[in-house]
This record gives C-alpha cells, structure tokens and sequence, in this order.
C-alpha cells in the first residue's frame, strides 16, 4: 500500500513536470492572432455567436468545407466563442490544455503499456517538444486534431485496461464511447480497429480468436458513424483522382511523412507535392521499394522487439487516413499538423529504443551512460528551441503566409493566402502585386 502511494505520488511529479514542459514550449502561441481557415471558421463564423445555432453546427459540416463532419470540433469553438469572443487568446488557451491533456495521457497509456516508467517519460518528452506539433497547437483551426488525439487515446488506454484488468466491461464501453467521439473530431480516427488488432498481434497472438470479436464492436461503431456522416456531410469524390494516380502518389507522401516525423529539421509551413500520373519513369517505383522496405523491417522487428514492431504500425496505420489512398487533400498533401497522431507512435519508438541501448550500456559499457544522456538532454533542447522559433511563423496571418512564400514561391494557393492577408493588413499595393503574380502563374482562369 504504501510503495503505491510512493508510485501515485511519483507519477504526479512527472505529470507536472509535463505540464510545465508544454507551458515553456507553447506559451508564445496565447499571443497570437486568428490565422488561415480560423479567419472563416472563427472570426466571422456568425453560427458560433448565438446559442440558437447550437443543433445546426452538431448536425452540419465544417463551414465552408462540405466534406468534413466534425461536430465535436465545431463544439469546442462554440464553447470558445461563448467564453472567449473573439479574442484569440483564448482558443490558443483552449489548444494548449488540450496539448497537455494529451500528453498526460501518451504518459500514462506508454507506463500501461510497456510497463516501463523510463519508456514512459522519454516517449512523453519527445512527444512534448516535437516540432511538427508547432503546427497543431499554434493554429486553432488544428483542433481536430488535438481532439482526435485526446479521444483515440482514451480509448485505446481503455482497451488495454479492459484486456488486461479482468476485462470489466466498462472500460471496452468507454474506448467505444470515446472511439465514437474521435471520429466526431476528425475522420481519421477509423484506425482505432486496426489500432486494436495491431495491438493483439503484437501483445496477444495467442488470443486473436476471442479478440477478433472485440474488433468487431470497434468494426460496428465505425459503421454508424459512417451512416450518419453521409446523412450531414458529402462523401469525398473519389473519381477526381484515378486510381493509378492515387497508388503511384501514395508511397511518395507517407516517405515525405515519415523523414518530417524522424528528422523535423527541415521544415515548411505549406509542403507543394508534385502528384504522379501513373507509374511512368523510376520515381514511383523508388518511393514504392522505399515504403515496402519500411513495411519489411516493421514486419522484421516483430521478431527483435514487439513493441518496436508495435510502435512502427501505430506510425504506419495513422499516416494512412492522410495519404491519398483514403483522402487526397490537394494541395495539402502533406502537412505537420497531420503528424500529431502518428507522433505518439515515433515516442513510442524512440522511448523503446532508448531502453534497450541504456540497458545495453548499462550492463555492458557503464561508463557510457552519461554519454547517453546528455546527448538525450541536448536533442531535447534543440528540439524545444525549434518548436519555439516555429510557433512564431502563426504570429498572425500575414507571418504565416510570407513564410509559406519563401517555401514554395510559386505555389498559386499560397500566393493567392498572401494576397488576402496583405489585403487584411490594408497593403492594397503588395497584394495587387501578388494577385497579379497569381494570374501569370494561373492565365485565363476568371476566379482570379
């Protein structure tokens, strides 16, 4: 009793101390202004300014965006509003807590899952200080993400608490119930069931009988949602894009996804893709073997380590949803705040991975293990300085889209974002110079 009162009260401590570390890194972003799609979703959303509109905006899709349904997240700013107004302040307020809410719990499911408070705490600091959450926690209109995080995650802690903990059927409720809610958030929480059945190969092979019908109730849930999604919001158009385009295109956004999450030094605010037509030349075919590869050695650590084996498929099976096999986001193919939910799993990887080597060291090489830390701590810090130095780049919305210039300047959807942050600014004579700019790279199109 009393070593488990001295656990409570330890984790407690860690818990604070993650809480500070999201205040250090996020506190710039509560000075920062309405930015991108929170101009129309927020500001002058006139559907968030009277209670009147509460049923309309739960059983609607985003504004100005017919096919995303994501009442959750349309909640969450209505609540907002009713809080905060129009000051800005608040929703970054609002998306830093929710961060940290997060975080907590990638502390907590990474301890129940490994059994291991030292995985634990570094999965947790890399999680904290990853530079691709900049993207998430700075921009409002992000939120989708911090709430698909904060659902998904709950509901599989309580999976894994039903599976391990004498399987009390409230807790497989609550990961249905919280499930449901992650994809009121945003689309990509369909994963939970491959989540699920990754999880039983990985920790509970023996067993894939009885659990395959525990996916099932996640396999259900997934279809009612799907049944009333297509009742409130459009069906993605599918037949935009062939099939050949989509597949040949695939390989080359998850590789793009997966160097970003691994190496977040290299880094855009908008990433411009340039989509294949088919596999004609090498470079599909490349990407191709450089993503089978990757699928080859998650499959290989299976037989090394299960939960690196565990921690690569978290990666693969979230970055999925936002490839363009389900849904292709032109010109948003890629981007950072699409990496929130696959990140948990690279904190998963990199907290396993750094076990093992300590363990290494420690029995084999001890004088070592300082070596070892401080080249954690100072990844740490540079990890920490990047993150602060990116949530600067949505200071405002005029910030935001210079920036996106000088990373892709001839990019016709970013030109366009700059020309009306100029406009909002009142610099009529920048902006004309853009919008001019927009119609040489753009001829004959009468939108322009």
């Amino acid at each position: 009793m009393k070593q488990h009162q001295i656990n409570t009260q330890n984790k407690r401590y860690y818990i604070i101390f993650f809480v500070l570390m999201n205040f250090i890194v996020f506190s710039n972003t509560l000075f920062f202004d309405f930015v991108w799609d929170d101009i129309h979703q927020i500001k002058y959303n006139e559907m968030l300014k009277s209670a009147d509109n509460i049923i309309d905006l739960l059983f609607s899709p985003v504004p100005d965006m017919p096919l995303y349904y994501r009442p959750m997240f349309m909640l969450s700013l209505f609540i907002d509003y009713f809080i905060w107004g129009d000051n800005a302040a608040g929703y970054h307020f609002t998306n830093v807590l929710l961060n940290i809410f997060v975080t907590v719990m990638v502390f907590i499911v990474s301890e129940k899952l490994f059994s291991s408070r030292l995985i634990a705490f570094i999965a947790t600091i890399i999680f904290t200080i990853h530079p691709s959450h900049s993207a998430t926690v700075s921009y409002i209109s992000a939120r989708n993400e911090l709430l698909c995080g904060f659902f998904i995650i709950h509901a599989f802690l309580f999976y894994v608490k039903y599976r391990t903990e004498a399987r009390k059927k409230i807790y497989l409720t609550l990961s249905l119930i919280f499930y449901f809610l992650g994809l009121l958030s945003k689309e990509m929480a369909i994963i939970m069931p491959f989540l699920v059945f990754t999880y039983e190969f990985s920790f509970n092979k023996e067993k894939m009988k009885n659990s395959l019908k525990l996916i099932l109730f996640f396999i259900i849930t997934s279809g009612i949602y799907l049944i009333i999604r297509s009742y409130f919001a459009e069906m993605p158009p599918y037949d935009q894009f062939p099939l050949r385009v989509r597949i040949a295109t695939f390989s080359k956004v998850i590789l793009y996804d997966i160097f970003i999450l691994f190496f977040p030094f290299f880094h855009k605010v908008f990433y411009r893709v340039e989509i294949f037509e088919g596999f004609t030349g090498i470079l599909p075919f490349l990407y191709l073997l450089g993503f089978l590869a990757i699928l080859c050695f998650a499959f290989l650590s299976y037989k090394w380590d299960k939960r690196l084996f565990f921690s690569i498929m978290w990666i693969l099976l979230s970055l999925i949803p936002v490839t363009t096999l389900i849904t292709f986001i032109y010109p948003s193919l890629i981007a950072e705040r699409y990496l929130y939910i696959p990140s948990f799993g690279l904190a998963m990887f990199l907290g396993v991975l750094y076990a093992d080597i300590y363990s290494f060291i420690e029995k084999r090489f001890t004088s070592y293990r300082l070596i070892l830390k401080a080249l954690f701590i100072i990844l740490c810090l540079i990890f920490s300085a990047i993150t602060i130095s990116r949530n600067l780049e949505y200071f405002d919305n005029l910030t935001l889209w210079t920036k996106a210039k000088k990373d892709e300047p001839y990019e016709p959807y970013v030109i366009d974002k700059l020309a009306q942050a100029y406009i909002e600014k009142k610099y009529y004579s920048k902006a004309e110079a853009e919008l001019k700019r927009l119609q040489i790279s753009i001829p004959n199109n009468p939108q322009v």
